[in-house]
């Protein structure tokens, strides 16, 4: 207790010791109000930067301490702030992974429905339309099919993507963060593409020439593959800011 009395004193033997001391004691103040996780990465900071000036306390009158001891924690203050914001971002965005990942298995489920059911419109489909698509038959099971897709699966995907993408760019910096900021722009275009494709019953089969992937399900299946393989990427880069 002697120590501490000591120590809050300070070598000059007035209350609130050291420049240093008083200037951590400030910040402790501030950053008490933070959540615990902001307070984590603010004091890593902290640790990291040391104070930001050095001043002799017997060469200032009281006033001029008290300036000192307030650019001290308002330089700390503003090292940690990034790292603050980061660890703020870090919760959601963790919250945000959860929300999104499993998309990926219903994406892949939406795509074999769109597979099996391509298969059975490209026997059973009905008229072929001057834009290559079918009409009738099992190409509109297969439409009733997406349009269900697209009310349990896709909408409230492209809903928590646009809510998440700012929270995960946060996290992120440099191009990823450019590229998670964009994904909602990305993700609704797709989406729109793929509207096109089961309006115009594009559901007959092809083989993609660049890869040898077969497509049983038209356009309409390899949109959705596409779809799949953009989600994945936001999952993995929401993975590298946690």
């Amino acid at each position: 207790m002697w120590a501490a009395g000591r120590a809050r004193r300070g070598r000059s033997g007035r209350p609130g010791g050291s420049l240093a001391m008083r200037g951590v004691l400030a910040v402790a103040g501030c950053l008490s109000a933070w959540p615990w996780q902001a307070q984590a990465g603010a004091w890593a900071a902290l640790r990291a930067a040391g104070p930001r000036a050095a001043v002799d306390e017997d060469a200032h009158g009281e006033a001029g301490r008290r300036r000192a001891a307030c650019s001290v924690c308002s330089g700390w203050l503003a090292a940690a702030g990034p790292h603050a914001a980061r660890a703020e971002a870090a919760p959601g965005a963790a919250a945000g992974l959860q929300r999104v990942e499993p998309y990926v298995q219903k994406l892949q489920s939406l795509r074999r429905k769109c597979m099996l059911q391509g298969e059975m419109a490209n026997m059973f489909g009905g008229t072929l339309t001057l834009k290559g698509g079918f009409e009738g038959g099992a190409a509109d099971a297969l439409r009733e099919t997406m349009e269900k897709g697209k009310k349990e699966v896709l909408e409230p995907l492209l809903a928590d993507v646009t809510e998440l993408a700012p929270r995960v760019a946060e996290t992120l910096s440099g191009d990823q963060r450019a590229k998670a900021e964009g994904f909602p722009a990305t993700l609704q275009k797709q989406l729109q593409d793929l509207d096109e494709d089961v309006r115009l019953g594009l559901f007959s089969e092809f083989t993609a020439t660049a890869t040898g992937e077969r497509y049983a399900g038209g356009q309409a299946e390899q949109k959705i593959e596409e779809i799949g393989s953009l989600v994945q990427e936001f999952v993995e880069l929401t993975k590298k800011g946690l």
